[in-house]
């Protein structure tokens, strides 16, 4: 989950499915806090706050490569056929932008 105001967060959720080696990268969505306008869109917190698809992009791709598989990666040390460099074969099932605001 990523801040961007009091009120507002937006979820940037990852799903590991062992068995077929695939990643699915969900949906961009939008929680609000109890004291937050619940009637504003997606659409109007990303606009307000400047964000765009790439900053979404860029942010997931650093949560997932430098914090996620890096730190599974070397805090499993020698019990892990990975490494840093190389983070094995998987398939990547991208819904980030499968949201009608992006269309």
């Amino acid at each position: 989950m990523v801040c961007y105001s009091d009120f507002y967060n937006l979820t940037i959720r990852f799903a590991y499915y062992p068995k077929t080696k695939t990643l699915v990268l969900s949906a961009v969505d939008l929680i609000t806090d109890y004291d937050g306008n619940k009637d504003k869109t997606l659409e109007e917190i990303l606009q307000e706050n400047n964000i765009t698809q790439q900053d979404i992009r860029s942010y997931q791709e650093y949560f997932l490569y430098e914090k996620l598989l890096t730190d599974w990666v070397t805090g499993n040390k020698e019990r892990s056929l990975f490494t840093v460099d190389d983070f094995g074969e998987f398939t990547i099932i991208d819904n980030t932008f499968d949201n009608p605001y992006w269309d």
